[in-house]
């Protein structure tokens, strides 16, 4: 009997650890703030928007040397709890899944997601792909002044 409650608590506590490693962690960040995903430092530079597009100018530097992002994969763009439409990159509709980023020449990116209605909750999140769990880092933007 003891024995089984102890395999009970046991897996209880797999789970709980497993859950806790695999959810991603949520960071709340303020424009300018640096962060470091995937061999890349990434910092909100400014935002806009214009005809039912939001507008996120990130400055993109790559930690050594070079480095790598997938635009679908690595941002995303949240109003009232749904992810927006990748829009255009550097205003190009066509968008790659991999772009590589070598150096200061290339650091500036603007990264533009469209939405129908007005958004009353926005938000932007850099993603910290993990092995064990996603980092999200998550920026609060105003809406008072869209569209």
């Amino acid at each position: 009997m003891k024995k089984r409650i102890l395999i009970i608590i046991g897996i209880i506590i797999v789970l709980f650890l497993a859950f806790k490693i695999v959810l991603p962690k949520t960071i709340a960040i303020n424009q300018l703030e640096p962060v470091n995903i995937q061999n890349l430092q990434v910092k909100i530079q400014n935002t806009g928007n214009y005809d039912n597009v939001v507008q996120v100018e990130l400055d993109i530097l790559p930690n050594k040397g070079s480095g790598k992002f997938n635009p679908y994969k690595d941002f995303a763009m949240v109003a009232d709890g749904k992810k927006l439409k990748l829009h255009a990159l550097n205003d190009k509709k066509v968008i790659a899944k991999k772009y590589q980023v070598t150096g200061n020449a290339d650091s500036l990116w603007i990264i533009d997601y469209e939405y129908n209605e007005r958004p009353t909750d926005l938000k932007f999140q850099i993603i910290d792909r993990k092995l064990f769990g996603n980092r999200v880092y998550e920026y609060n933007m105003e809406t008072h002044y869209l569209n």
